[in-house]
């Protein structure tokens, strides 16, 4: 039986140029669009063992400077199943080339802006304005 709860890690980077973010798009045959990485909480898991899993699983990083709870969550309904969704960004020390899953066919490394419009899904935009206001708090 699936859990109903899920983590979703915004990965960034501190660059020359600013923050970037990194984004995955998602396999035709899984969406075809542009997300953070995700995945859904295992039995006996706790939600930071659940992200880590799913980082390396989806992107093969695993040199992690800094994990920022958010404090952040939302809801939402997948094949009528409620899903509680927490937050989490994850700093790196450098832009990566990720070895990514079958889940995705591309990754990108970029600004705040440039991710808001390639997301698809409103709760991902929300849950990257969040965790962009914290990391330009930490920069202060």
């Amino acid at each position: 039986m699936r859990l109903p709860v899920q983590i979703e890690g915004i990965i960034f980077c501190k660059t020359n140029e600013g923050i970037k973010y990194l984004l995955l798009k998602r396999s035709k045959k899984r969406g075809d669009f542009w997300q953070p990485i995700t995945g859904g909480l295992e039995k006996g898991e706790t939600l930071k063992e659940c992200l880590l899993r799913e980082l390396k699983e989806e992107t093969n990083i695993d040199d992690i400077k800094n994990i920022v709870d958010t404090t952040f969550s939302f809801q939402f309904k997948e094949n009528n199943f409620w899903l509680t969704e927490y937050v989490y960004a994850i700093e790196v020390y450098e832009q990566h080339n990720p070895t990514l899953s079958e889940e995705h066919e591309e990754y990108r490394w970029v600004s705040f802006e440039d991710a808001l419009r390639l997301l698809k899904w409103d709760t991902n935009k929300e849950s990257l304005r969040k965790v962009n206001d914290i990391v330009n708090k930490i920069e202060k």
